[in-house]
């Protein structure tokens, strides 16, 4: 299974990828936060986890954007108290 990361802390990054591939998992997290929803598409995800707080446009907006071409399961994430 193949797990897209779009997360802009990079210690969340780091840490959810290596727990998730220590149980078997291939992740990519993304690079131009301009850009998710081609990356998404590129990567031939089949799970996202998107944190709602990004630069640029928020996890909700890459959320439709992503919806416009693929059904690909999204759970939101947040490291807000």
């Amino acid at each position: 299974m193949k797990i897209f990361i779009v997360e802009d802390d990079e210690n969340i990054v780091e840490l959810l990828g290596d727990e998730l591939r220590a149980w078997g998992y291939e992740t990519m997290s993304v690079k131009d936060f301009n850009n998710v929803a081609g990356e998404v598409e590129e990567f031939k995800s089949d799970l996202v986890l998107m944190d709602i707080t990004l630069p640029y446009y928020n996890g909700f907006y890459w959320t439709q954007k992503i919806r416009q071409n693929s059904n690909v399961p999204i759970i939101f994430i947040s490291s807000h108290n």
